[in-house]
């Protein structure tokens, strides 16, 4: 394990000597810690790794495992690229890549606290160099024990809910495939399913759409616009066939494209997914979500007069009270010029945290973010910091972070000097002389300067993004036989499990009495105090597994779902 194989004979298992109890795992600790601190320790083959694993069953807690694993100040991430490095068989991805997935995944590591510590966890495994190309081409997958098998397909589930690039992943989706095709992972079908992969064979061409950028014209369909008809994929770089890859936020690209967004028809007509509980998680992400974005592209339309202006990247800010992913933001300082510079942002509304806004230029969006640093209760910080107010601001793609350090850096150089140049300019009177001077230096440090308008495009669109997020994660729907219509119940006209012969309550049904087989809505309402649409409505309920009665105030509710 350390230049040469001295003293390998004598393992932890010698059952020539006795051994205190508990000094197997403090041995087994012992040479985890090592590989970990050690950077002239290395791991030669299948055996030394496998002292490595043993060393991690050690952890009661796997969630401190795994923060021991990423602490940059130890070796963990090298040691696991040195370990998969020597996978080379189905044999290899039994002893060591399944036993290190059992480590990382588990009730514990599941709980949202640890999750992204987790995801993180199982992105670097993703990038280790070759070992998914390995797996794929040496057909482990088929090869696998049932056991291994389920555990893997346990692995890509997690490992392509949270990431994109996963999910678009040829190597992912063929892997995934494979475990279908085996026939004895149920879960394998869940899988192909949420990567969407049985409709891409069947429209191969959904992501390369390119749609006509001329004004949409009418159809003799049920649909209104010619792009309703053009399944999502092309029209812009948020616009994608899986409603999971689109990103929750919107681009800038989004809010300026002139083609009109795909959104599903009620009838179904234009759906191009075969599955029917993920066509209806694909429906409500899509119509929720415009229901958000469009209320945004009516705001930037009154950019010009909605706006603070002067909004400049100033500086980096980094919380340890945050979400994970907002851990990072930028500082933002903009004019309160709206309302004269004596905004009460004790008591506004404007800027709340979790706004998404826009940096704008001429009307048009440049740089799309969300709030997610507002304080007004300390004193010459943030927005009561002297000078102009100042916000955090989270941007959520890798060019927009990038963009903005790049601003920031130039920004610094010159902002406090600026500010400090329209302070004295501010203090002098309207006939001063130095006014002239200072208006010219004035124009000068603005030209140094990287400002904006600063648009609040959205004041709610913090309450639509933890159900967008959920509606990506879920795999399937509650009732999904009832809901979607699948399943062994799907073409049964009534339910089986209530008598044919039904007694109604005596309180506002006198105790009448129905039978489902030989139903009579006129001899209802003779008998009781329904009409002719609500006896209707009754029997909808009493021969449908499940039943929304929808009307006016004092209508009954009746929701009913199978209860074997």
């Amino acid at each position: 394990m350390r230049r040469g194989n001295r003293g390998r004979g004598r393992g932890v298992n010698d059952d020539r000597h006795a051994v205190r109890p508990g000094e197997h795992d403090r041995r087994k600790r012992s040479v985890f810690t090592k590989l970990m601190k050690d950077k002239d320790a290395y791991m030669t083959d299948t055996h030394q790794a496998r002292r490595f694993l043993e060393g991690m069953e050690t952890f009661e807690s796997k969630a401190e495992l795994l923060a021991k694993l990423q602490d940059e100040r130890d070796l963990g991430k090298e040691r696991i690229r040195e370990m998969l490095s020597i996978t080379n068989s189905t044999r290899d991805v039994e002893l060591l890549l399944i036993p290190l997935i059992k480590q990382v995944m588990n009730e514990e590591t599941n709980r949202p606290i640890y999750r992204h510590l987790r995801d993180k966890f199982l992105i670097e495994l993703y990038h280790v160099p070759a070992l998914f190309d390995v797996i794929l081409g040496n057909t482990v997958v088929e090869e696998l024990s049932h056991d291994a098998a389920v555990v893997f397909c346990s692995f890509l589930r997690a490992l392509t809910k949270p990431f994109i690039e996963t999910r678009q992943s040829r190597t992912i989706q063929s892997l995934s495939k494979a475990l279908r095709d085996r026939g004895d992972i149920v879960e394998a079908n869940i899988l192909c399913t949420f990567l969407l992969l049985d409709d891409a064979e069947r429209n191969p061409q959904a992501e390369q759409v390119q749609p006509s950028k001329s004004p949409p014209q009418p159809r003799a369909t049920v649909a209104c616009w010619v792009s309703d008809m053009e399944p999502p994929g092309g029209r812009h770089d948020n616009d994608h066939r899986n409603y999971r890859d689109i990103r929750i936020v919107p681009t800038v690209e989004e809010l300026t494209c002139d083609v009109r967004t795909y959104l599903p028809l009620a009838s179904g007509e234009n759906s191009f997914i075969n599955d029917p509980a993920t066509a209806i998680l694909d429906r409500n992400f899509r119509l929720l979500r415009e229901d958000a974005v469009s209320s945004m592209k009516r705001s930037l339309a009154e950019a010009e007069t909605k706006s603070w202006s002067n909004a400049r990247i100033i500086d980096i800010n980094v919380t340890t009270n945050t979400r994970p992913r907002f851990s990072v933001s930028f500082v933002i300082q903009f004019d309160d010029s709206r309302y004269g510079g004596n905004t009460n942002w004790k008591r506004s509304k404007a800027l709340m945290h979790g706004s998404v806004i826009a940096l704008c230029l001429g009307g048009q969006p440049v740089r799309m973010g969300t709030i997610v640093v507002r304080e007004d209760n300390l004193a010459n910080e943030w927005l009561n910091a002297p000078g102009r107010p100042r916000i955090g601001v989270a941007f959520e793609s890798d060019e927009d972070f990038r963009d903005s350090i790049q601003e920031m850096v130039k920004n610094c150089a010159w902002n406090e000097k600026f500010l400090g140049l329209r302070k004295k300019y501010e203090s002098l009177g309207r006939n001063d002389p130095q006014r002239a001077s200072l208006e010219g230096q004035l124009e000068a440090g603005a030209a140094q300067l990287t400002a904006y308008d600063l648009v609040e495009a959205s004041k709610s669109f913090f309450a639509y993004k933890p159900i967008l997020k959920t509606l990506q994660e879920m795999e399937t729907i509650p009732l999904k036989e009832e809901l979607a219509g699948t399943g062994p119940f799907a073409s049964t006209p009534t339910i089986d499990y209530l008598p044919n012969d039904i007694t109604l309550p005596e309180k506002d049904f006198g105790g009448a009495k129905v039978h489902l087989n030989d139903w009579s809505s006129s001899e209802l309402v003779e008998k009781t105090s329904l009409d002719k649409s609500q006896a209707e409505a009754l029997k909808h309920a009493f021969s449908s597994r499940v039943v929304l009665i929808q009307g006016p105030p004092g209508t009954f509710l009746l929701l009913m779902a199978r209860t074997e």
